[in-house]
């Protein structure tokens, strides 16, 4: 953790000679916006985007949108409604919604998943509906071992190793190109039970012409993936693979350990053009994103950055951080109780948030802050249960010859010499204890000493990756919680929208997490009023964790590859 004197000296250089970082400061300090944005506006759609009308007179909304999960929001309007009986359409066609806020700087899309036609104890009639993000469609799309090749024909697994955004974003454009341009779609579908021949060709069948402008539509039509550059793609490197799994499912881990933030927004006519789109966009289509807010930036500007971050976290896992004095001499600043690891003097760097919140003043724009200290769990960690099975396999096999050896001496036979195995199982290097000296000198000689973690053998790799991560999860650590009102130093949309960083001053520390919620209510007890939350709570899992998880992924990969079972 970066001391209080570097933190202070970070603060000072906020607040100085950069005139970007002292205007957020002056923000942070509690320079609120003239009028605060509380405007909701709530758009109904038929199937096709079309406008069917705008909500003005809902009883109450309210929205969620998260970093980690999948959008959703509540709407309750009046049953007699104009747009009430779309809204009650659900279960036969899709309803999209949008909601916009902040003076429209941020949109989010959703559609109808459940409407309920209600009818309350005071006899109030209303229609209650429960809404989920776009990005639910993505929880709908599998990923095809080979999206290209017809249904019948899937061996192996979908592998996928390198940096993290060409990885996802070729997993989402390859397996939405194969539902866009019903590949094979004559081919998968032969042997449909319902032997149904419109299945056959259900892709054209559903088009509503076939020019040649329209074929090019369905390129990019409902999901559009913005275009990237591989050789530009700085994000660190991964490898995972899918069979048949959802594309959500398995972006969903890879946006934990990677710093990720994945975005499925709803592009309409007049909107200005996405950058990157293939084609130009003519009709509603959901643009497929990814960007990396993690801060962390690397000498080259190339692939070769993301590999030079995965080998960091490899060093700060196996190593310990051991060479973090000559990587960071001047233990320049990254999050406290975050797993992220730079290395100044080879180019990688952490850019601080531009929005800060400075909690050590009245006029923050705080309205809600829980910082939490959690104390260190024990400095001596001892692991196993199980001797290794080597050992194991040589006592029986030792005791064996010796019940053979005493039966031929005392010359008597018909007895198993298997009558002793077992006996001495687990009774030698069945537990490695393993210490963190420092933290035990931090501690004093009060702190609680032990704790336990079972694992499956001793005294090898394995047993060391299990200790690194149970350093980690020992470890004592801060996190940061907070609310601000919207408008008041910051707008959500301008300044802070899912998945970018913010800080939170306090008692001159200072805490950096991921914008992890963001919840808009609109009743009539809260008229546009929205709340950010910065930070879970949570401990964040080690770098040692997330590479060892990476290492797994690569080796399963090369094993898929070379058509070996993967192992575990």
């Amino acid at each position: 953790m970066t001391s209080p004197a570097q933190q202070q000296a970070w603060i000072t250089q906020l607040n100085g000679g950069d005139a970007v970082a002292a205007s957020g400061a002056a923000i942070a300090a509690g320079a609120p916006d003239a009028a605060v944005p509380t405007d909701m506006d709530v758009v109904v759609y038929d199937k096709y985007y079309r406008v069917q009308g705008e909500l003005n007179n809902c009883i109450s909304l309210k929205a969620t949108i998260a970093r980690l999960k999948l959008d959703e929001a509540q709407i309750v309007v009046d049953a007699n409604d104009p747009l009430a009986p779309a809204m009650l359409k659900c279960w036969q066609e899709l309803v999209p919604v949008t909601i916009a806020f902040s003076n429209g700087a941020l949109r989010r899309a959703f559609w109808v998943e459940t409407a309920h036609d209600k009818m309350l104890e005071d006899g109030t009639k209303v229609v209650e509906c429960q809404l989920v993000g776009i990005m639910t469609y993505l929880d709908r799309v599998l990923v095809w071992p080979h999206p290209f090749l017809p249904i019948e024909i899937q061996p192996s697994e979908a592998i996928f190793i390198g940096p993290s955004i060409t990885c996802l974003k070729t997993m989402v454009a390859e397996n939405n190109l194969r539902l866009q341009l019903g590949l094979w779609d004559l081919v998968n579908h032969l042997g449909s039970l319902d032997l149904d021949w419109r299945t056959w060709f259900g892709t054209l069948l559903t088009q509503q012409s076939l020019s040649l402008n329209d074929l090019m539509e369905m390129v990019t039509t409902p999901v559009c993936v913005a275009q990237y550059d591989v050789l530009a793609d700085t994000s660190i490197w991964t490898a995972f693979h899918g069979r048949m799994d959802t594309c959500w499912k398995l972006i969903t881990q890879q946006i934990k350990d990677n710093g990720l933030y994945p975005s499925l927004d709803l592009w309409m006519p007049g909107d200005p053009q996405p950058a990157g789109v293939l084609f130009p966009l003519q009709v509603p289509t959901y643009v497929f994103n990814i960007k990396d807010y993690m801060g962390v930036t690397g000498p080259t500007d190339t692939p070769f950055d993301g590999l030079l971050e995965l080998g960091l976290d490899a060093e700060d896992g196996l190593l310990g951080g051991v060479l973090a004095p000559f990587l960071n001499p001047n233990n320049e600043y990254v999050p406290p109780g975050s797993n992220i690891v730079i290395a100044p003097t080879l180019g990688v760097n952490f850019t601080p948030p531009w929005v800060i919140f400075n909690a050590d003043v009245d006029d923050s724009g705080i309205t809600a802050l829980d910082v939490a200290f959690h104390a260190p769990l024990a400095w001596s960690l001892v692991l196993g249960g199980r001797s290794p099975q080597w050992l194991n396999d040589l006592l029986n096999a030792t005791l064996e010859w010796l019940v053979d050896m005493f039966m031929m001496f005392i010359g008597i036979t018909g007895i198993s010499n298997s009558l002793l195995d077992g006996i001495l199982d687990n009774a030698f290097l069945a537990f490695e204890i393993f210490e963190a000296f420092d933290r035990r000198v931090q501690m004093g000689p009060y702190g609680p000493p032990e704790k336990f973690f079972p694992s499956q053998s001793t005294y090898n790799v394995d047993t060391l990756m299990d200790a690194i991560k149970a350093m980690w999860d020992t470890r004592g650590y801060p996190s940061a919680q907070f609310s601000f009102t919207n408008g008041q130093g910051y707008q959500v949309g301008r300044d802070i929208f899912p998945g970018a960083m913010a800080s939170v001053i306090k008692r001159g520390i200072v805490f950096t997490d991921y914008v992890d919620v963001i919840t808009v209510t609109d009743d009539v007890n809260n008229r546009g009023k929205v709340e950010v939350q910065v930070g879970d709570g949570r401990r964040e899992e080690s770098p040692m964790a997330i590479f060892q998880r990476k290492l797994v992924g690569l080796e399963e990969d090369v094993n898929l590859m070379l058509l070996a079972p993967p192992s575990g």
